[in-house]
């Protein structure tokens, strides 16, 4: 596939949790899980708004504007392996959060809830696959100036890392302080 495409795909599944709760915003229950376990089980509940609705919709969004800027990064070397390590990131990264996003819709349909749950799980699985191996990749060929790495991505990209990345913290912790 095209780079184009694949991030097309990134922004569509991004974007389709959206649609889908504010269509069926006013048919979601009172209490909204904003932490699960493993299997899918609540362990947190927030009563019904528009922030615990499209709070994981928006931390994916903000994972998005992460994966597009290291997609960015400006490589001397291995500039195809990192623009494929972070698209692969960005498609499974905007693939878990639109599944986790809209569970809330069949949850209480329990044969899909738990479908969505396995494919969930092995989302993450793939994703932390591709991300391992694409490091290493990348590791290998900086060796010891790994931190070269880091240092390609130039000041206006790091300040839009540095604000993404905080509001995705903020969005997870909040329900913990709020």
């Amino acid at each position: 596939m095209t780079k184009r495409i694949l991030i097309s795909i990134s922004i569509i599944i991004t974007g389709i949790p959206f649609v889908l709760l504010s269509i069926y915003y006013d048919c979601l229950p009172d209490q909204i899980a904003v932490f699960v376990d493993i299997n899918g089980s609540p362990t947190m509940l927030m009563d019904k708004s528009i922030f615990s609705v499209f709070r994981l919709p928006l931390m994916g969004v903000m994972t998005q504007i992460i994966c597009f800027t290291m997609y960015r990064i400006k490589l001397e070397y291995e500039r195809e392996k990192n623009q494929r390590l972070w698209l692969s990131i960005s498609v499974l990264a905007a693939l878990k959060m639109s599944l986790t996003s809209i569970e809330v819709l069949i949850y209480t349909k329990q044969d899909l809830f738990n479908l969505i749950r396995i494919t969930v799980l092995i989302v993450i699985f793939l994703a932390i696959s591709s991300i391992a191996f694409n490091l290493y990749s990348i590791y290998n060929r900086y060796n010891k100036h790994f931190m070269e790495y880091f240092s390609k991505v130039n000041a206006s990209h790091k300040i839009l890392l540095f604000l993404s990345f905080t509001v995705y913290l903020l969005l997870v912790l909040f329900p913990l302080i709020g």
